[in-house]
């Protein structure tokens, strides 16, 4: 079994119950439904297959990642064609205008004009477009530019600010709406975009908590922002995850920073005891091309190094020619990846915690898993840091995770390692029953019980396979 977990974009590629059964029987642990793009009507198709491949034993967890205050093109009729030296402007009142002398480009943010200065850029498509700040209107509304790197822009395109910071809120009015079908639809974890400190996540968090929702989801914080960087170790405390959404972030903190980022990020949450995605163009070249560069192998190889727990596919998967192959590739490459970790032997250093039984048990669960060949490391695990625990230590062997709620087992799918289990009674013996017939070709379960901490200071228990409880 691999350990680092696959996220796989849907869209019109594989939006079928036949498609989404084919890429989890090729690994992927957690579907993705991007609501920057599709209707409640495609998402609500997708939940249905979603139900209907759990009853067939497919484990995946639900992923929704909001749009955020994404800043895009407006409406235009057609693609415009921008040229370097062409005088652009921006309109800020958010509608396309015929100008037979000037190219007029609309976009959704009303106060943009307020807030640029002479000289600083406006980048479209990542990156791909850039423009140069010439001057602000503010009667028309609008902004001047010089393009700077011309190329095709099209409706609905990303917008990038370097170094401009907007006094909007990183929840949209579109966000709260689709936050509040995702919650009614049981998501099992939400992407907040573009967060860029920790208070946003603390204001997703009362916007949640308001609702009451039956399946109260994992929080993931999406690093899109320098700021984000700067402020991870607040971010870290108030989330449940992060993920490196390198698209946008190289685009707003320059390319060049990105691999200093990334293993930052992942360092951080890894410290943090909390999730860590990384994501975007992992194996980009296989949206039009059925195998991947070179370079994207050994960024896939190097994000497990590092210690990611899960990788993200996007176009790969919702609009590539090969979306099942893309996840076949990725798994391959993980799984080598996995294989070289272990064979280097080195395990990750002690965590210091305020949790200190859970933490020593953890520990004690991984060292002992590595010690005692073809055993299986168990957890009864009543709440997601029961899991964190043992995953963060990176053991050797399946961690198999015990847990009798419905909502906590499909939360752990997207946990490095981790196999849930489904037991109706989470008891220490029964619960170690169930592991060892869910992995019956395991001679030993190194059982971590974390619910006797306290006075009773916890229990790391060995049961044979062949040996009743």
């Amino acid at each position: 079994m691999k350990k680092t977990k696959i996220i796989a974009t849907l869209g019109p590629a594989t939006a079928s119950y036949f498609k989404m059964s084919e890429l989890a029987k090729n690994g992927v642990n957690v579907f993705r439904l991007n609501f920057s793009h599709g209707d409640y009507g495609f998402f609500k198709g997708i939940l249905g297959y979603v139900k209907k491949l759990r009853s067939q034993g497919f484990h995946a967890a639900v992923m929704q990642d909001l749009q955020g205050p994404k800043i895009r093109i407006g409406k235009i009729p057609a693609s415009v064609t921008l040229k370097k030296g062409d005088k652009v402007k921006i309109s800020c009142a958010g509608k396309f205008i015929s100008d037979a002398d000037i190219k007029v480009i609309p976009i959704d943010v009303p106060v943009l004009y307020k807030h640029v200065k002479k000289g600083k850029e406006i980048l479209i498509n990542d990156g791909m477009v850039q423009l140069k700040v010439i001057s602000a209107d503010a009667v028309k509304k609008e902004v001047l530019c010089t393009v700077t790197a011309g190329g095709d822009v099209a409706s609905r395109k990303g917008v990038n600010l370097p170094g401009i910071i907007l006094p909007i809120s990183s929840m949209s009015k579109k966000d709260r709406q689709d936050l509040k079908f995702g919650l009614n639809n049981s998501v099992d974890i939400v992407c907040l975009s573009f967060v860029r400190r920790a208070a946003d996540l603390v204001e997703m968090k009362k916007f949640i908590k308001k609702l009451k929702p039956a399946n109260t989801p994992l929080i993931i914080a999406k690093i899109e922002k320098p700021e984000a960087v700067k402020d991870i170790k607040a971010i870290l405390a108030e989330a449940d995850g992060i993920m490196v959404a390198r698209g946008d972030l190289a685009v707003e903190a320059g390319y060049a920073n990105i691999p200093e980022y990334q293993k930052k990020l992942i360092k951080a949450a890894n410290n943090a005891g909390k999730i860590v995605i990384v994501a975007t163009q992992m194996l980009e070249s296989m949206i039009n091309n059925p195998y991947p560069g070179r370079a994207e192998i050994t960024d896939v190889y190097n994000a497990v190094i590092d210690g990611t727990d899960a990788v993200m596919l996007s176009g790969e998967t919702s609009m590539g020619k090969y979306p099942e192959k893309s996840v076949k590739v990725m798994s391959d490459i993980l799984k080598k990846a996995e294989s070289d970790m272990d064979k280097a032997d080195n395990m990750p250093a002690f965590i210091e915690t305020d949790h200190h039984c859970e933490n020593v048990l953890s520990y004690g669960a991984a060292i002992s898993g590595r010690v005692l060949k073809n055993s299986v490391v168990a957890v009864r695990a009543c709440s997601l840091k029961d899991i964190r625990y043992v995953s963060d230590y990176r053991p050797k062997n399946t961690i198999a995770a015990a847990t009798h709620d419905i909502n906590l087992f499909y939360k752990l799918a997207i946990y490095h390692g981790v196999a849930p289990v489904y037991v109706k009674n989470t008891s220490p013996e029964y619960a170690a029953a169930a592991v060892k017939k869910s992995f019956p070709a395991a001679s030993q379960i190194v059982f971590a019980d974390f619910h006797t901490c306290g006075p009773e200071k916890g229990r790391l228990s060995v049961f044979q396979v062949n040996k009743k409880p």
